[in-house]
C-alpha cells in the first residue's frame, strides 16, 4: 500500500500475482478481479486491506462470542538462515 504503479517493486510483484493489476487514478495500482463470466470488480489496495481486516474482526467476534472494539495487528517476517 502506498506504492505507485510504476514503482519497481510493484512491477515485480505484478508478475507473481494471480490477479490483474492496472494503473488507476494518480498512478495508483488497482486490483482487477473477474466476477462471474463477464463482470470485473476493481479495488484499491486499501479497499482489499479493509475487507480482510473486517473479515478478521468478524471471525474474532464469532470465536470470542463478544464484540471486538480494540485489536493489535502485527506482521512477523521470518527468514530461514
Amino acid at each position: 500500500m502506498g506504492a505507485r504503479f510504476c514503482d519497481g517493486i510493484v512491477q515485480k510483484d505484478i508478475d507473481t500475482r494471480p490477479f490483474k493489476v492496472i494503473e488507476g487514478c494518480e498512478g495508483k495500482p488497482v486490483i482487477v478481479f473477474e466476477h462471474g463470466s463477464s463482470e470485473q470488480k476493481k479495488f484499491s489496495p486499501e479497499e482489499i486491506s479493509s475487507m480482510i481486516l473486517r473479515n478478521l474482526k468478524e471471525a474474532a467476534e464469532a470465536y470470542l462470542g463478544t464484540t471486538v472494539t480494540d485489536a493489535v495487528i502485527t506482521w512477523a517476517l521470518m527468514s530461514c538462515v
